[in-house]
Order: structure tokens, then sequence, then C-alpha cells
């Protein structure tokens, strides 16, 4: 015959639930917390590893530059020996071996730097997403103590930010795959083709080079001069995608942002937008410039800007475009302003807003901000962001 379940042992085993739920929450969140302390930590020494990646990458510019110079030091030497005494012969080829050597050297530890920068990004991952994990564990365990407790209202807020959580992971995923299809898009239209073209220009200078060394008669126009002119040209060619490929770098995550701060890594873009634009004014305002807040916002803050600025260069058609940023002891403002064409903001908005003005709306909103947009036909855009943040340190 089972036992009758009276209210007194319903309650007492409805309190030992409960009492294990909040141990076992408790435990959770102390997870979560020693992962995002160490999380912390971890991003703190993958940002020092890309500054020393950008650092040793210089590097190797520099020594690449030195061998070349080196290596075309002793092609000179080695045309005209007779002219060179044995001194300076066994000099030339020194220089160019220890030129090499540099070079072989800076670009090994590029390499080594690389693996412990991916290394360390892996690490920062993996500990991100048991933080979330323990996070979201968190939020599902207070949802069923609420429950318990009777606490219904509490427990529907529990489950609608639950829901907006997914809501916003789930666009946080559109959006990078969005990225990666923009990024595919500019290699491919960039730095790919160029890179075609070098490699059919190198092949028309070995066509030269073996026509010169076989007497100048294999192929019609061949010449030093020619082929000179040719690896000029893969030269250039080379420069040109170089910057490319760093503009597109600076463009995913710009170095002045993490080494020199908000207000400097806008103004290079800005200067950088001006004069590729030829927009007639930019104005940049701020009222302090050597300061420091917290990196996810310092990006946040950025992001915002570069996306509002490029919106009212292509869309807007704006003429005249007004940034300013002000740093308070508890919170940051960002404002920009643009004379473009404008837009009816209610009527996107009840469209579900664009891509674009919702991403940054997102950025803002999930660092407890504030993101409003006003907007007119015919009347330009105004976008006005604030942040809370700690206290504001000077750099």
């Amino acid at each position: 015959m089972r036992p009758e379940l009276s209210a007194q042992k319903l309650e007492e085993l409805l309190e030992r639930i409960t009492n294990e739920l909040r141990e076992g929450r408790a435990q959770m969140q102390a997870m979560a917390d020693e992962a995002r302390m160490e999380e912390a930590q971890l991003t703190r020494r993958l940002q020092e590893l890309q500054l020393q990646l950008q650092r040793i990458a210089d590097q190797v510019d520099r020594a690449a530059q030195e061998a070349y110079r080196a290596r075309h030091r002793l092609m000179l030497v080695n045309r005209d020996f007779s002219h060179h005494t044995e001194e300076e012969i066994r000099q030339a080829y020194q220089e160019a071996q220890e030129a090499q050597l540099a070079l072989a050297t800076q670009q090994e530890r590029e390499r080594l730097l690389r693996q412990q920068r991916d290394e360390q990004e892996r690490t920062v991952r993996m500990i991100r997403q048991l933080a979330e994990r323990a996070d979201t564990l968190v939020r599902q365990v207070s949802v069923a103590l609420d429950f318990l407790e009777g606490n219904l209202e509490a427990m529907t807020d529990q489950l609608q930010d639950l829901r907006a959580r997914q809501e916003m992971g789930r666009r946080v995923i559109v959006s990078v795959e969005e990225e990666r299809r923009r990024l595919a898009r500019e290699i491919h239209d960039g730095p790919a083709q160029a890179l075609a073209n070098l490699a059919f220009r190198a092949e028309i200078c070995q066509r030269l080079a073996q026509s010169l060394m076989s007497g100048g008669n294999g192929a019609e126009g061949a010449s030093p001069a020619t082929l000179s002119d040719e690896l000029e040209r893969i030269r250039q060619g080379v420069l040109d995608t170089l910057r490319e490929i760093r503009t597109i770098i600076s463009n995913l995550r710009p170095m002045a942002l993490d080494d020199l701060g908000l207000v400097p890594a806008l103004r290079r873009f800005l200067e950088g937008i001006q004069a590729g634009h030829g927009v007639p004014d930019i104005a940049f305002h701020y009222n302090v410039e050597n300061v420091r807040i917290e990196p996810e916002k310092e990006a946040a803050l950025f992001r915002v800007a570069q996306e509002a600025v490029q919106n009212a260069l292509r869309h807007a058609r704006a003429h005249e475009i007004v940034i300013r940023l002000e740093f308070g002891p508890r919170r940051v403002s960002l404002l920009v302003a643009d004379d473009g064409v404008g837009f009816d903001w209610e009527k996107v908005q009840r469209r579900g807003g664009t891509y674009g003005l919702m991403h940054m709306r997102e950025r803002v909103e999930w660092l407890h901000g504030s993101f409003h947009v006003e907007s007119h036909p015919g009347r330009g855009t105004r976008i006005r962001v604030q942040i809370p943040t700690g206290k504001v340190s000077e750099s």
C-alpha cells in the first residue's frame, strides 16, 4: 500500500528541491564568474599577442627589404667582380647571407607567434562558451526556482529574457555569416584577383628571362629593359595587394583601437574616409582624447560610428557629417548626424528595421545602453547612443 503524501511532506520535498536548486545555481554562478575572469585574463594575453604579432610583421617587412638590398648589392658585385677587391666580394656575400638569415629568423618568430595567437583564440572561445553555458543554466535554474516559489511574474520575465537572448544569438549567427560572405567577396574581388594577375606577370618574366638566357631571340621584344619593367610592375602589384590586405585586416579590427583607444581610432578612420571619398566636411568633436574604457565598449562605439558614417555616405548621399563623442563619469555618449536624404524611421521600424540599424541597436543594448534614431525624409539622420561604463581612465 503506497503511503499517503501529506501536505507537510510535499512542502518538505519542495523545500529540499528548492534548496538543492539554490545550491546548484550558486555553484554554476561561481563557475560562470570564474570563467569570465579567466576569459578576461586570456583576452588580455590575446591582445598582447596581437600587438607583438603586428610588431614582428613590421620587423619582417624591414628584414625583407634589407635582404633585397643585400641581394641586389651582391648581384652588382658579381656582375662587375673585376672592379671589386676580394674583401669587398667576401663582404657582399656575407651581408647577403646575414640578411637572409635575419629574414628567416623573423619569419619563424612570426610563424610561432601566429600559432600562439591562434591557440589563444581557440582557448578564449572555449572559455567564453563555457561561461555562456553556465549563464544559461543559471537562468534556467532561476526559472525553475521562481516556479517552485510561486513567483510567476519573475518566471515570465526570465522566459522572455531567455527567448530574447536566443533571438539575439540567432541574429549574431546571421551577422557573422553575412560578414563572412562580405569578407569572402572582398578578398575574391581584390587580393585574389591581384595575385592571379601577378602570377601571370611572373610567368611572362620567366619567359623573358629564358629568352635572354638563350641569346635574346626566343621571344619578340625580349630585352633587359622589358624584363625590368615587368619586374617593377610585379613589385608595385605586390605592394598594392599588401596594402589592400592590410586595409581588410584593419577593417576587421583596427590596431589603433587596441593600441591607442577609441578617439585616435575614430580619427584615423574618418581621415581615411574623407581622403577616399572626398566628402566636403566631416567634423569630429570629443571632450577627452587620451581616454580608455572597457575594450568591448570601445569596439561597440567604434562599430556604431563606422556603420553610421558609411550609411550616410552610401545611402544618404550626405555632404556634411558630424560625430560627437563625450566621456562622462559613468557613461559615454555618441552622436552621428548627417544632412542626407533621410528616411521614415517609424515606417522602417514597423517593417522590422534595416540590417545595419538593427545590428547597431543589438550591439548597444547587449551592453545595457540606449540607441535612438531621428530621421525624416529630406531632413537628414541623427543616431544617438549612450553606454554605461566603469571609471574612465587616462591612457
